[in-house]
């Protein structure tokens, strides 16, 4: 069985002629800096906003399997309908859950292109990063495609989000670079402070700026509408940011791989972090709901998690062996989805409180 740790997002190792079969390459492994020791400081306390006060008990999960056997679904949206939208990384195609619980597949134009992460674009489309295809996609909710190459060969686009100024901002994680596209298809590149810095995550932040993950030089940055770029190094240097999602309180929230914890950041740079309990968890996807909790996927340990408004954390089981939750999502409704790629399957979490 292939470790579970190779993520099809990370393709430094994969060779230019790709096949059937997961889209997936090493982990990368994380380069040392010792002067980077020095970062492991008291850590900064973070007013949080005053939430109700939740409790949860318990929750259960309802899945819906994928109609393509090994499709391995992965990044995942709500869309321009209010449906769910989601990509499938080895059967390279973009899907809808209807409310029904009907899945209609469409197939990108691109062989083995490797779809990655998906938003919803102020156009109304839905934008998707193709981490194998190195381009990114645009596809109308009836199913007409689009394709983009990006500037650079093998930059490997991972994730991608709606920005303020109304363009789709992305990672480029094998190039340490952050692209714009405009909704017409002009490409515009940003290259990262320092070289090898292997962003992942990417979101729009409440301060008018995008906020991203430097995997490999552990630290959250923050890049402006206009390109500039500014880092904060995370406490812990080998913590392997991944990804982010704004929280209800006005501050950036996001999983560290490695450490691992749950962290918080303000828009002016103070850090905060929660451990997880289960450690070799690898958490991954994260989102916020309205009630103030930040609820998160477990890649290794296929659990899903939940950090309390008072910041107490609570991990519930799968009872699926081999299952590798991703990316998660909350619906202005307050209901919690999220990707399962080894199990095949879209999730949701029914919450017990």
């Amino acid at each position: 069985m292939p470790d579970r740790r190779l993520r099809p997002f990370i393709l430094g190792g994969i060779a230019g002629g790709v096949i059937l079969g997961l889209l997936v390459a090493a982990l990368v492994e994380h380069l040392l800096n010792p002067a980077a020791g020095s970062l492991a400081t008291a850590r900064p306390t973070a007013t949080r906003q005053p939430f109700p006060n939740v409790t949860i008990s318990a929750v259960t999960f309802h899945q819906m399997p994928v109609p393509t056997s090994g499709g391995n679904p992965y990044g995942i949206t709500i869309g321009p309908d209010q449906a769910l939208w989601f990509s499938e990384t080895n059967g390279n195609k973009i899907a809808r859950l209807a409310n029904d619980g009907t899945i209609q597949e469409f197939a990108i134009p691109t062989l083995s292109s490797g779809p990655a992460d998906v938003t919803t674009g102020p156009d109304g489309n839905l934008w998707f990063t193709e981490a194998v295809g190195n381009k990114i996609g645009r596809m109308s909710p009836q199913g007409q495609f689009a394709e983009f190459p990006l500037p650079e060969d093998d930059c490997s686009p991972v994730s991608i989000a709606k920005g303020p100024d109304g363009n789709l901002w992305f990672t480029e994680n094998q190039c340490s670079a952050i692209g714009k596209i405009t909704p017409t298809g002009q490409l515009v590149e940003y290259h990262t402070l320092n070289p090898d810095t292997q962003p992942l995550g990417i979101v729009a932040g409440p301060d008018g700026n995008l906020w991203f993950a430097e995997e490999n030089d552990n630290a959250i940055a923050r890049i402006t509408p206009t390109g500039t770029i500014t880092e904060f190094p995370l406490p812990d240097f080998l913590a392997g940011p991944a990804y982010l999602t704004a929280g209800y309180d006005h501050a950036i929230w996001f999983t560290e791989q490695n450490s691992p914890n749950i962290g918080r950041i303000t828009t002016s740079g103070q850090i905060t972090e929660y451990p997880i309990h289960a450690v070799g968890s690898e958490p991954l996807g994260i989102a916020a709901r309205a009630d103030g909790t930040i609820w998160f996927t477990e890649l290794i340990q296929d659990r899903v998690g939940v950090v309390l408004p008072n910041g107490t954390v609570k991990e519930f089981d799968l009872g699926l062996p081999n299952s590798a939750p991703s990316v998660i999502l909350v619906t202005a409704q307050g209901d919690v989805w999220f990707t399962e790629q080894h199990h095949n399957a879209i999730a949701q979490v029914v919450i017990n409180p």
